[in-house]
């Protein structure tokens, strides 16, 4: 009786436990089911949600930015060559010898000179004086190569330019006997309403072919320079240069570039035939009636996303697989520990849910803080307008360390000149942010107060009002900050510089370098005195010198093979070999030279480099 109820019970326990591992593989074949779709649901949203991302990116974003930085590109060229040809039309000594029937020897060497210059030094293709008075056409070669006339059909652009009464005109040609697409830029000699003639200079465009190549997305896309007759002027495929736009593209594109000419950027979502999406942006030039076209084959801006599917499906199959294996092994091994291990994960993702909650809630205050702490710093900069208005040709390097920081630029006009500096305050982030909009109301304040100081005077100036109101004489009390500063004043021809840690870099018309030093204290330290003088240097304005500050941000980056500090002396050794390009290239320029010498290294502090040439006030 005894062995069959031990039996009974043994076959009950047994029935138990088999009945429990029934149980366990229904809620493991119920939860993978779950699983299994949850993850190919949250995947495919995934994969939609990015597809749509990306082609809402390439269509408000992408497309935009190619076209405009092609097409600042161009325009920043044309724009100088316009300048340029405005410059040689309104020389008065052109203008005496154009006025004389060029017959004065000196104005003609003079005239030549210039003429060679252009072309040999500026790298124009051509450069032309064409006189209304005496019909001769003057070209870089130094000598007459031809006389035009009314009655021949190749001078007809020469009256047309007369006629017009634009100061300065452009034209944009293929010419496919050379394969060259180029611009000609001609200016009016003398008085728009009765010209004595027509000046210019010419310059090849196909190097932009090359550089058009490096905005294509792949080989499906292409970037088209067009005119109102639908003539492509340059494309990333020289053989396409000088063909017609039907001839490369749909009836329907062409239709509508056509109709969009003179006006705003349009974008246009275009199916071809075989059903393939093609998204395209006409974008107009700022210079020229022309136009350019960025096309870009949709399958190409999305291929990568294949990837993603493929790694996608992947990820689930492993994931799936490891998820059934573990229920498997905790249901059927592990079912009471894991069941209370559960628990107490429950309880503590719970907690770490909460505090997570919080934490997030703070750090998301304090980045809108900080965001804001940007914007307002950023309004206290000079803006691009102003310091165009003050200088004749600038850029800024401003690159905080962290989101706001403690470098800072200041332009204003003062008296009959300006004054631009460039300031490092102690520290970065926040606490360099907060000296940075202290400095600047300083600076404004004394300015707006006095009317005609030198900057080693506004330098003085400053240190006693920093001084003051850090409380650094008073013993025990205040911080021992301050801030390095350069300072130019721009008068009458002459800059007048004043330095307090911060120097002045000078590019003269030869390719030297001068740095100008500063006083080695600070502004508003505890070890500059009171009432320390600050010494002020003065340089003539030439044409063609440029200035330089920059902020230890630049001087004491590590980098290179070495890990050695960037320096001053690279830095006066950089601007020798590069210092020569217009300023607006050498922005992209140094970043490239700073970036590449820096390497994997962090940055060390908040970078700003200032270069600018002056107006002759």
């Amino acid at each position: 009786m005894k062995q069959l109820l031990s039996k009974k019970t043994e076959d009950s326990g047994k029935a138990v436990l088999y009945g429990y591992d029934r149980s366990v593989y229904k809620v493991i074949g119920l939860a993978s089911v779950l699983i299994v779709f949850s993850m190919l649901l949250t995947g495919t949203l995934g994969y939609v949600f990015t597809k749509n991302g990306v082609v809402s990116k390439l269509k408000n974003q992408d497309l935009g930015t190619i076209a405009k930085s092609i097409g600042e590109q161009l325009d920043g060229r044309i724009e100088r060559a316009k300048e340029t040809a405005i410059t040689l039309a309104d020389d008065p000594l052109i203008l005496r010898w154009v006025t004389g029937g060029e017959q004065d020897g000196e104005l003609t060497e003079y005239a030549m000179q210039k003429l060679g210059y252009l072309h040999e030094s500026r790298a124009y293709n051509s450069s032309f004086v064409v006189s209304a008075v005496s019909s001769q056409y003057w070209s870089e070669s130094g000598s007459v190569i031809d006389k035009v006339s009314s009655q021949d059909p190749d001078d007809a652009w020469f009256y047309h330019t007369l006629g017009s009464n634009m100061k300065v005109a452009v034209n944009i040609d293929y010419n496919s006997v050379r394969k060259d697409t180029s611009a000609f830029i001609n200016a009016l000699v003398g008085d728009r309403e009765r010209p004595l003639g027509v000046a210019g200079v010419g310059m090849s465009l196909k190097e932009l072919s090359a550089e058009f190549q490096t905005y294509k997305y792949g080989k499906g896309s292409h970037v088209w320079l067009v005119n109102a007759e639908g003539k492509v002027l340059l494309s990333d495929v020289l053989e396409h240069n000088g063909m017609l736009l039907k001839d490369l593209a749909s009836d329907y594109v062409f239709q509508r570039v056509q109709a969009g000419f003179g006006g705003n950027a349009e974008i246009m979502e275009i199916t071809g035939e075989d059903g393939e999406l093609t998204d395209l942006i006409s974008y107009p030039l700022r210079s020229t009636d022309h136009r350019l076209l960025v096309l870009i084959q949709r399958q190409e801006t999305v291929s990568f996303l294949g990837t993603i599917k493929n790694n996608t499906i992947i990820a689930l199959f492993i994931s799936i697989i490891s998820i059934v294996f573990m229920f498997y092994v905790v249901s059927s091994r592990l079912a009471n520990p894991y069941k209370r291990a559960l628990q107490l994960n429950q309880e503590l993702e719970t907690v770490v849910t909460d505090r997570t909650r919080e934490l997030a809630l703070r750090n998301e205050e304090i980045m809108d803080s900080i965001g804001y702490a940007k914007r307002i710093q950023e309004n206290v900069l000079p803006s691009e307008e102003k310091l165009e208005d003050l200088l004749q040709e600038h850029f800024v390097i401003w690159q905080p360390k962290d989101v706001v920081g403690g470098d800072f630029y200041w332009a204003r006009p003062y008296g009959q000149g300006c004054l631009i500096a460039l300031g490092d305050c102690t520290g970065h982030g926040v606490p360099g942010a907060i000296m940075t909009m202290l400095s600047v109301a300083m600076l404004d304040r004394i300015v707006d107060k006095n009317g005609d100081l030198l900057p080693g005077e506004i330098l003085m100036e400053l240190n006693r009002m920093l001084k003051t109101t850090l409380r650094q004489e008073e013993r025990g009390m205040g911080t021992d900050d301050g801030l390095a500063l350069g300072l130019c004043r721009i008068s009458e021809g002459k800059l007048q510089f004043a330095g307090a840690a911060c120097p002045l870099f000078v590019r003269q018309t030869d390719g030297s370098v001068v740095i100008v030093e500063p006083d080695r204290r600070g502004i508003g330290y505890r070890r500059t005195a009171y009432e320390h003088p600050f010494a002020g240097h003065e340089l003539e304005l030439t044409d063609g010198v440029t200035f330089y500050m920059g902020t230890d941000g630049l001087f004491d980056q590590n980098g290179g093979p070495k890990a050695l500090t960037y320096g001053k002396s690279r830095f006066a050794d950089w601007l020798k070999t590069r210092g020569g390009q217009p300023l607006s290239e050498q922005e992209g320029l140094f970043l490239q030279e700073i970036a590449a010498y820096q390497g994997g290294l962090p940055r060390r502090d908040d970078l700003t480099v200032m270069g600018f040439r002056c107006k002759q006030i």
